[in-house]
């Protein structure tokens, strides 16, 4: 679930490829506002970045979200997202020491 961008969100480029890369890799995509209720009651999240690419969501006012760390999603799209874009193997976050 992502924000519209009628909420005022940006519409960014790294945004757009995620949109793309998990339409393709058959995860659904579904545009709506939601409160900070329904984030800390999913089960994981993340934020979009040109710089920081996938940051995975663990923690938000105090609640841990999901089990606290990067989810199966999330890891999935930020490597479909990587190959999309020409980045390829490099180490995921999540891998390096």
């Amino acid at each position: 679930m992502t924000p519209p961008e009628e909420a005022g969100i940006l519409a960014g480029i790294t945004r757009a490829h995620l949109i793309e890369v998990a339409r393709r890799e058959g995860i659904p995509v579904r545009f709506a506002s939601f409160t900070p209720e329904d984030l800390v009651a999913a089960d994981e999240a993340f934020l979009s970045s040109s710089v920081r690419e996938v940051l995975s969501i663990v923690r938000a006012d105090g609640h841990a979200i999901g089990a606290c760390l990067p989810g199966r999603v999330t890891r999935a799209l930020h490597v479909a997202f990587r190959h999309h874009v020409g980045l390829g193997a490099e180490p995921m976050p999540w891998d390096r020491a």
